[in-house]
């Protein structure tokens, strides 16, 4: 998977999301942005709430990890 959504829970009760991606969808996306136009023609990326990730399958106790600062 290159991209998937976070929904966390936390201890406070609020909740916070994210979306994660892999560097090679990132690639993937501008490529195809640069012959849609969209995004400056490719040239940029930008996310709210947003988290790039050199692999997919990055697993839990990592992402706990980068949650928690």
């Amino acid at each position: 998977m290159c991209n998937v959504d976070v929904l966390v829970d936390l201890k406070d009760g609020s909740r916070c999301s994210a979306t994660v991606f892999t560097v090679v969808e990132v690639e993937s996306l501008m490529g195809k942005w640069a012959g849609t136009g969209e995004a400056m023609g490719g040239r940029c990326f930008r996310i709210s709430d947003g988290l790039i990730v050199q692999d997919p399958g990055i697993g839990i106790g990592i992402m706990t990890g980068v949650i928690a600062g």
